[in-house]
């Protein structure tokens, strides 16, 4: 009782300090186990870092720290922002915000909190969890556990986002694909520079021997041999003709008195 009443003086102080509102979605009821938006609405007034949690407003267990939701940070708090409490508590509950108290060490301060309202029990199953937090926020106690059961919502959603996360076979068929096109790319394109390669080396080695005299003989104009003017003057003509024949033309000339003895 002397913890709750000095709870509720430290938030009559620092109230008209800061304007944070904190404003819960009532309706319908928030469920246990299940999570819930949280609007938190800044002003220039508000810490850029501090916590919130959730607290039983109707119970007299304080060993606890009555609270009914994990303590959870908030950073860099500069604008309006919608955060998500899961409640593991039934009953009429309230939001608030902490931050460390600057004039005494490990301890805090309450700054803000939101109208009460009504947490519901939603479905559960068989699973349990713990939840252990460090309770170095407005209590000296130095730990505080608790216990809550896993409803089957958490546990399907828990399904479903595994599931969601494995890959599925469409998502395998266009990495393949995608693979066998780059691949196929990429030897193309290799063999490309292959052959551009090959050519200019062709092109720069210098051609042989029979290439060039092949060329010449290519380049030189075709002649007939008539076409060509003789180098040496042709030899005189000198008929042949028969010793008998040579004879009596050296008669018809009057040159061998020989036949003209023989002749009768």
């Amino acid at each position: 009782m002397i913890l709750l009443l000095l709870y509720a003086s430290l938030f009559t102080c620092i109230l008209p300090v800061f304007s944070l509102s904190i404003t819960v979605q009532t309706q319908p009821h928030p469920l246990v186990n299940a999570s819930t938006s949280v609007l938190l609405a800044w002003s220039s007034d508000d810490p850029s870092n501090f916590f919130i949690a959730a607290r039983r407003s109707n119970t007299s267990d304080v060993t606890n720290l009555n609270f009914t939701s994990s303590i959870q940070p908030v950073d860099n708090f500069i604008t309006n922002r919608d955060v998500s409490v899961v409640f593991l508590y039934a009953g009429l509950t309230f939001v608030e915000a902490i931050k460390p108290d600057p004039n005494q060490a490990d301890a805090n301060i309450t700054f803000a909190q939101s109208d009460p309202f009504q947490v519901d029990e939603g479905p559960t199953g068989v699973i349990s969890a713990s939840h252990t937090r460090d309770a170095d926020f407005s209590s000296p106690t130095p730990s505080a556990t608790v216990s809550s059961t896993v409803s089957a919502s958490t546990a399907s959603a828990s399904a479903t986002s595994a599931t969601s996360a494995t890959p599925s076979k469409h998502e395998h068929k266009a990495a393949i694909i995608a693979g066998v096109v780059c691949g196929a790319f990429l030897l193309s394109l290799i063999t490309t520079i292959l052959l551009i390669w090959r050519y200019r080396k062709r092109r720069s080695r210098a051609p042989s021997r029979a290439f060039l005299n092949d060329l010449d003989d290519k380049r030189q104009p075709r002649t007939s041999r008539n076409d060509q003017p003789p180098n040496d003057p042709p030899p005189a003509y000198s008929p042949r003709i028969s010793r008998a024949a040579s004879k009596l033309f050296r008669w018809a000339r009057g040159d061998d008195d020989s036949v003209a003895s023989k002749t009768p």
